[in-house]
């Protein structure tokens, strides 16, 4: 017998269109979305039955889509850090990690300029890149430090102290089919010091050790460890 599932109980209907990545604020009790098409950031109040909306319009990349989210929690003094992750699908040619601060005083079209710079972070291109820099996925440590990655070319990158620099570009995080160029995407991060990435195209789980810089193939079943 099948486990009992879940049920939708409502719907929300976002005019931005093409919900792509979601987080939580547990500060502010709202949820965030990223626009695949537009590259806003859409914020519902969930005290407000989701009513009460902030649109927050990045000024970064241009023509943006708004890929993967996370907030981080930097304190009540500080408030949350919104990562996200921005590619430009026209051209493919830029793509990075933006770190945003969501004003909360005004209830209609709020955004800061980054927090950390007034500009995004952007992967590096590297020789013999036809396209460079599909940012994707994010997470986010303890300590603030964020890994990223790259679908397009199949690779990760970590930012941390004002700069992005490559990790790893192992075959296993790429598609090995031209057809359909979509490696690396979703990833978390465990605290004993490495990270699990999905590969779209290959249908696979792969672990990047962030100490030894070792990458392999995990399984689907069983232990992870």
């Amino acid at each position: 017998l099948l486990p009992q599932l879940g049920y939708v109980t409502q719907t929300w209907q976002i005019s931005q269109g093409y919900p792509e990545g979601i987080a939580y604020d547990k500060t502010n009790r709202r949820l965030l979305l990223s626009s695949l098409v537009s590259g806003t950031i859409v914020a519902l109040d969930v005290d407000d039955d989701m009513s009460r909306r902030n649109v927050y319009v990045p000024n970064t990349v241009t023509p943006g889509s708004g890929m993967g989210l996370k907030v981080y929690d930097r304190g009540e003094d500080e408030g949350p850090l919104v990562y996200a992750t921005l590619t430009n699908f026209e051209a493919m040619d830029q793509g990075g990690l933006a770190m945003y601060e969501l004003d909360m005083t005004d209830d209609t079209i709020a955004f800061m300029n980054d927090a950390v710079d007034t500009s995004p972070y952007y992967m590096s291109c590297l020789d013999g890149d036809t396209m460079c820099g599909m940012a994707n996925d994010v997470v986010v440590t303890e300590e603030g430090v964020a890994y990223v990655t790259d679908s397009r070319n199949g690779r990760v990158f970590v930012v941390e102290d004002g700069v992005m620099k490559l990790i790893s570009d192992d075959p296993l995080l790429q598609s090995e089919d031209a057809s359909f160029p979509y490696g690396a995407n979703g990833l978390v991060y465990d605290e004993r010091g490495f990270l699990v990435v999905g590969n779209t195209q290959m249908a696979s789980l792969v672990r990047v050790d962030l100490l030894t810089g070792e990458v392999a193939s995990m399984p689907i079943t069983g232990e992870i460890g």
